[in-house]
């Protein structure tokens, strides 16, 4: 990716119109001025430029959790219904009359059976909200949940404000005849035909874009429809609602993990994206100003190739597996986040099933194990930090499949969030850092043990820190105010 757009990732989250348009003059004021300043790389001078034009129009924002829901079905008790708690315990916060039970599926695999007794014929929903019961109004919400509709009949699936459903976000209906509907405040919505059937798991997701005022809605990774612009004004996104529709036939279904994500938009300190880079090449060891690694051990072979679909991914592979052998990324200027968030997202395909880690550090060295997630050559993964380990129970991995890992920290909290694709691996677990260290450093490696010259792709690694502009303003302030 350029460098102009690192330097708009540092701005994200501050405040726009004209402010934007004088950061914008200012910028394009300070790139005329780049073509004299001798010695300096580009695309590093942008980031300069950028981050210090941010940090004089700054307002902080706190920053939100990135898991705000997650509903582990398999923590609860089997044979009793699920609670009201809310999301502080993963539990919706009304049942709306219906009934429900949590059902065993398979050894550690639970669920929740929902069903409709039919004492009235109006709507009946079970509602989940955010924690804190939150309205989220910027950055992107998504909803996901795993339904298994016993029949064809008509259930139906609301995006609303926290606490009431005054705000119609999206609307998702099921037919009795096996279709979908939807709509939303400006109306009804064109829907691609897609289709259901009687007990066969659909995995829904609908996408809040709030800054966009807009939303798609994917069943089994299909697009039902997307970019439609929903009408809702003045107020954020808060609840999801879950169950039937007036006059259904009360068929039961399962529910299973029940999450939203919340992508706010934070400045960008890493972002190395492919595109840019000539085929056939090894990756440079420049650091996060030019989207690249700060160290390439030895005994691993790197090379920028094509990802078969018109992309580039960068490819590492290991010639020595006696020891573990890797990239060692930083943040832009070094930084290390001890406060606020840091999120880190990257593409990840593997050719095979075998043993690579990918693992979050401080900065300048490698002594605090804020997360380390390894792949077993049985596919399974396991995350280790300072806390200990666990097998994640809710994942697996093939090769040859490309995946979205994001690695989310909260590091006043001291916990984090880990996703592999949209499955929650582990959720507001403590890493167990203590002494008042931060992350500042990504490590993606081949693991001793693996087989030799097995190779990993990877691509649009992206690292965000809410607090960088703070931490990059000593940087940055003197002579560029």
């Amino acid at each position: 990716m350029c460098a102009t757009s690192i330097a708009c990732g540092l701005c994200a989250g501050l405040n726009r119109g004209q402010g934007c348009r004088r950061r914008r003059q200012r910028l394009a004021a300070a790139q005329s001025m780049e073509a004299t300043m001798r010695g300096f790389c580009k695309r590093w001078t942008q980031l300069i430029c950028a981050a210090a034009l941010a940090l004089s129009t700054l307002n902080a924002v706190a920053a939100e959790p990135f898991l705000p829901l997650y509903a582990n079905i398999n923590s609860k008790t089997v044979g009793a219904p699920i609670g009201i708690g809310g999301a502080a315990l993963g539990e919706p916060t009304t049942l709306g009359n219906l009934t429900t039970v949590v059902t065993q599926a398979a050894p550690g695999r639970r669920f929740v059976r929902v069903s409709n007794d039919l004492s009235s014929t109006t709507a009946r929903r079970l509602r989940w909200q955010l924690l804190d019961n939150v309205n989220v109004t910027q950055g992107v919400l998504t909803w996901s949940i795993d339904f298994t509709p016993t029949a064809r009949d008509s259930y139906s699936i609301l995006v609303r404000e926290a606490t009431t459903s005054a705000s119609s976000f999206v609307t998702l209906s099921f037919t009795g005849a096996g279709s979908f509907g939807a709509s939303d405040q400006n109306g009804v919505i064109t829907v691609a035909p897609l289709t259901y059937a009687a007990n066969a798991r659909l995995h829904v997701v609908l996408r809040m874009d709030l800054d966009a005022a807009t939303s798609d809605v994917l069943i089994n990774g299909e697009v039902l429809y997307a970019g439609r612009a929903h009408g809702v004004v003045g107020v954020g996104v808060g609840s999801l609602w879950i169950g039937y529709a007036a006059n259904s036939g009360g068929n039961a279904f399962a529910l299973d993990n029940v999450q939203a994500i919340h992508e706010q938009r934070h400045p960008v300190v890493l972002d190395a994206d492919l595109e840019d880079r000539p085929l056939n090449m090894p990756i440079g060891v420049g650091g996060a100003a030019l989207g690249e690694p700060i160290l390439a051990d030895v005994g691993l072979a790197t090379e920028v190739v094509s990802d078969g679909a018109g992309g580039r991914v960068l490819k590492y592979a290991s010639t020595d597996t006696a020891t573990a052998r890797g990239l060692t990324w930083q943040w832009l200027s070094n930084i290390e986040a001890r406060t606020g968030q840091v999120v880190v997202g990257l593409d990840v395909r593997f050719p095979q099933r075998d043993q690579y880690i990918f693992a979050l550090r401080e900065s300048g060295s490698n002594a605090h194990d804020f997360l380390s997630l390894r792949t077993q050559d049985d596919g399974g993964l396991r995350v280790f930090d300072n806390n200990g380990n666990l097998l994640a129970q809710e994942a697996s991995y093939v090769g040859g499949r490309t995946y979205r890992l994001r690695m989310a920290f909260d590091m006043d909290s001291g916990t984090y969030d880990v996703l592999f694709d949209d499955v929650v691996l582990v959720a507001a677990r403590a890493h167990g850092i203590t002494n008042g260290r931060g992350i500042g450093r990504l490590l993606t490696m081949v693991s001793n043990g693996a087989a030799i010259n097995m190779s990993v792709n990877i691509d649009n690694l992206q690292v965000e820190v809410s607090d960088a502009l703070e931490l990059l303003s000593p940087v940055f302030r003197n002579g560029f105010e």
